[in-house]
């Protein structure tokens, strides 16, 4: 085929024409840019998530749920929950974090119904989402009501003297260890008078009777003492020795409750040099920490579901 050379040029010529339309176009033309400031000032707040929201678990009495605290062995949650996670979801650091729990308002037990019986106080956290140090948050115990007759007091007495001596048990499950309260009067669970509480150092189970044996010759083998420091309405002191290493203890006045705690700074708790801080460090925003949680049931709560809480305290700083 003939080239038409004309042509050629003619659509050449066009082409140049066009390329220096648009650079002139792109030279010249009315596009502009400008800009605005935007301006925002984050507000210094301290908030928190706790996710998730809800734990539930079927078990029979002495039993651990928790998919780590059981080893499975429990019904756990539907979902299978085995740790909370706590998330800073404000805008500066959070340095603490402690947790409370709901307590019962007296014995649930040998009442016939489970009207006093409160979850929070069957709750255990550990120190992270993988380590197995378990916890109570803050756990309640009340005083026998009635004689365990085969206990004996500081004095040799068997049963012991309710007049001078009060004792009650710290329920782990299926594990209970006695523990024995005295003040320097004789009058059970006066503030500024009570002097130490005696914790046993072997549990009791459905097997073995345990630590029973309060009297001086059992110390180290039977119990070991706590001394207690007075403060308004608590005498405090920190576990250091035996099976409840770890806990700060705190007996109430008059009702002569004890109360053991890991997660919980709050009085008493802070009264015990011993700060009790679950988290204590650096959480920036939107950073999180996780802990595993479980349940441990206490042998003769009465049947029915009942729901308690679990809260957690953070305190923020620059």
């Amino acid at each position: 085929m003939k080239t038409n050379l004309k042509t050629f040029k003619v659509l050449l010529l066009g082409i140049i024409l066009i390329a220096l339309m648009e650079g002139v176009s792109a030279q010249t033309g009315v596009n502009d840019t400008e800009s605005s400031n935007v301006t925002v000032t984050v507000s210094a707040v301290t908030m928190i998530d706790v996710a998730p929201a809800s734990f539930s678990y079927t078990a029979d009495p002495g039993e651990a749920c928790g998919v780590y605290l059981s080893g499975g062995l429990c019904n756990e949650t539907v979902e299978n929950y085995y740790a909370l996670q706590v998330e800073n979801i404000g805008s500066w650091n959070i340095t603490r974090v402690w947790f409370n729990v709901s307590q019962p308002t007296q014995s649930p037990f040998a009442v016939g119904n489970n009207s006093f019986v409160d979850p929070g106080n069957f709750v255990q956290l550990t120190w992270n989402d993988t380590s197995n140090d378990w916890f109570y948050v803050d756990r309640k115990e009340f005083p026998e009501a009635k004689t365990i007759v085969y206990l004996r007091d500081p004095d040799g007495s068997m049963p012991a003297n309710l007049t001078k001596y009060n004792y009650g048990r710290f329920r782990n499950a299926s594990r209970e260890y006695f523990y024995m309260l005295k003040d320097t009067t004789g009058d059970a669970c006066v503030v500024g008078e009570m002097t130490w509480i005696r914790v046993g150092t072997r549990p009791r189970t459905q097997d073995e009777i345990g630590s029973t044996d309060f009297s001086a010759p059992k110390e180290a083998v039977d119990w070991h003492q706590i001394n207690l420091t007075a403060l308004t309405t608590y005498a405090v002191g920190n576990i250091s020795v035996g099976p409840l290493t770890g806990y700060v203890v705190a007996v109430q006045d008059a009702t002569c409750n004890v109360r053991f705690s890991k997660w919980n700074k709050d009085f008493p708790f802070d009264g015990a040099n011993n700060a009790n801080y679950s988290f204590n460090g650096v959480l920036t925003p939107g950073d999180s920490l996780a802990k595993r949680i479980g349940v441990l049931i206490d042998y003769g709560i009465y049947t029915g579901t009942k729901t308690g809480y679990l809260t957690a305290i953070a305190e923020g700083a620059v």
